[in-house]
């Protein structure tokens, strides 16, 4: 009794392990519309991101002025 339920244990893991693995073969092709949508998003981010990491730039580039000003001070 003892190794059936082992065993029965063990498959089911086993198939949980195989059915979780997927590669890239196995995943389905992007149709024209999931393409196209990629496509906006990722347009979309690089949008947003583009002056979020302007600013931060100008932010270090501040700071440093900054700092370099501070130094000039105290000598």
């Amino acid at each position: 009794m003892m190794r059936q339920l082992f065993a029965v244990t063990l498959t089911v893991i086993a198939l949980g392990m195989n059915a979780c693995g997927k590669t890239e073969e196995q995943a389905p092709e992007k149709g024209p519309i999931e393409q196209m949508t990629e496509e906006v998003a990722d347009e979309a981010v690089r949008r947003i991101q583009t002056p979020i990491r302007q600013a931060r730039d100008l932010q270090e580039d501040s700071r440093e002025r900054l700092d370099d000003m501070e130094e000039q001070t105290e000598e």
